[in-house]
C-alpha cells in the first residue's frame, strides 16, 4: 500500500510531455507555464506537492520540453533509506551524462542520506544533468521538522513549481476522466460514452486526498468490471467509493441505502463484508496517511497481517 500511494501515474506506453497533462484549471495553467520556464533555464528545479497529485509527470514533462534534448530520463525513487540506494545511485551517476535526473520524494530519506545525495550532486556538477526532485510537503515545515536538509533544499529551489491537491481544481477532474477513457478505448476497447450526472456530483463533491493517484486507481476498478455499458452510471462505482463520498459531503442518503435499496436486492453476506473491510481498513489507512505500521497499532493487529489483508482485498479475494 505505501508503494501504491507514491508510485508514478500512468504512461500509457507513450511519453508524457506538457500538452498530454490535462489542465483546464488556471491553477495546472500555471504549473504548465512555470514547467516551460524551468526547461527553458536548465537549472535544479523543485516539485512541491501532496501524494498522488503528479509531481512525476511533470518531471517528465520539462523532461521532454528541453531543448536541445537530453538524452534519458532517470528516477531515483528515495523511498527509503537504505544507504545501498545511494552507493548504487552514486556508481551509476559517473556514466551518466546530458540526462535529466528525477529524485523522487527526497524528504523521505534519512537526513544523513540527504547530505550524502547532495555531496553526490555536487561532484557531478559538470556532467550536464538536469537535476529534479520532489518533497510531499510544505518544504519550510520539513526543514523545522528536521525531515529535510536545508543545504539540499537550497540545491533544488532555484526553481520551484507546486502542485495543487485535486480538491483546489476540480476543474481538472472531469477531463481527466474522458481523457482516461478514451486512452483506455484505445487500448482495450471501452465501450464508456457517457458519464451520469450523479456520478459526476460524486466525482466533484469527493475531496480525493489521494489526488489524481487515487482517481486514476478508482478508474481502474471501475474499467475492471465493465463489459458493454456505454453509460458509466452510479451504481457502477464500488461501494467504499459510495461510502467515502457519503461520508464526506453529509448526502441525504443513509448508509444503508448502499446495502438495501428499493430496486436493488440485499447483497451476499460474503460480499458485503469483504467490501466493508475493505472500506475501513482504507479509512484506517488514510487516517494514518498510508502509513501501514501505525494503521496496524490503531487497528491492534499485526503490520503483516494488516499487509495481507490489504494484498488480498487488491487481488479481489476474502482475507480469511
Amino acid at each position: 500500500m505505501e508503494r501504491l500511494i507514491y508510485q508514478p501515474l500512468k504512461r500509457y506506453n507513450e511519453a508524457i510531455t506538457l500538452s498530454t497533462i490535462t489542465a483546464a484549471s488556471q491553477l495546472m495553467k500555471d504549473v504548465k507555464e512555470r514547467s516551460i520556464k524551468a526547461a527553458h533555464v536548465r537549472m535544479p528545479v523543485l516539485l512541491t506537492g501532496e501524494a498522488g497529485t503528479g509531481k512525476d509527470l511533470i518531471a517528465e514533462a520539462i523532461h521532454h520540453q528541453l531543448s536541445p534534448p537530453n538524452e534519458q530520463f532517470i528516477s531515483l525513487y528515495c523511498h527509503s533509506s537504505d544507504k545501498h540506494l545511494i552507493d548504487k545511485f552514486e556508481k551509476e551517476l559517473r556514466s551518466l551524462s546530458n540526462c535529466t535526473i528525477f529524485c523522487e520524494r527526497i524528504d523521505l530519506l534519512s537526513i544523513d542520506l540527504q547530505i550524502k545525495l547532495l555531496d553526490i550532486l555536487n561532484a557531478n556538477s559538470n556532467s550536464k544533468n538536469l537535476y529534479i526532485a520532489s518533497i510531499g510537503l510544505d518544504p519550510i515545515d520539513l526543514i523545522a521538522k528536521k525531515q529535510l536538509s536545508k543545504e539540499l533544499y537550497y540545491y533544488f529551489t532555484t526553481v520551484t513549481i507546486n502542485i495543487p491537491p485535486l480538491r483546489e481544481r476540480t476543474e481538472d477532474i472531469l477531463p481527466f476522466v474522458e481523457d482516461y477513457f478514451h486512452r483506455y478505448l484505445n487500448r482495450y476497447g471501452s465501450t464508456i460514452k457517457e458519464i451520469e450526472e450523479d456520478v459526476i456530483e460524486a466525482l466533484l463533491s469527493y475531496d480525493w486526498p489521494g489526488n489524481l493517484k487515487e482517481l486514476e486507481l478508482l478508474l481502474d476498478e471501475i474499467s475492471s468490471m465493465i463489459t458493454t455499458e456505454r453509460i458509466l452510471k452510479f451504481d457502477m462505482l464500488p461501494l467504499h467509493f459510495k461510502l467515502k463520498v457519503q461520508d464526506f459531503n453529509e448526502s441525504s442518503k443513509k448508509a444503508e441505502d448502499f446495502v438495501i435499496s428499493s430496486d436493488k436486492d440485499l447483497l451476499p453476506l460474503d460480499e458485503y463484508l469483504r467490501e466493508a473491510e475493505a472500506y475501513y481498513l482504507q479509512k484506517a489507512m488514510d487516517k494514518h496517511d498510508g502509513n501501514v505500521t501505525k494503521a496496524a497499532e490503531a487497528l491492534g493487529m499485526s503490520r503483516q497481517n494488516l499487509q495481507y489483508r490489504l494484498r488480498k482485498i487488491k487481488n479481489g479475494s476474502t482475507p480469511q
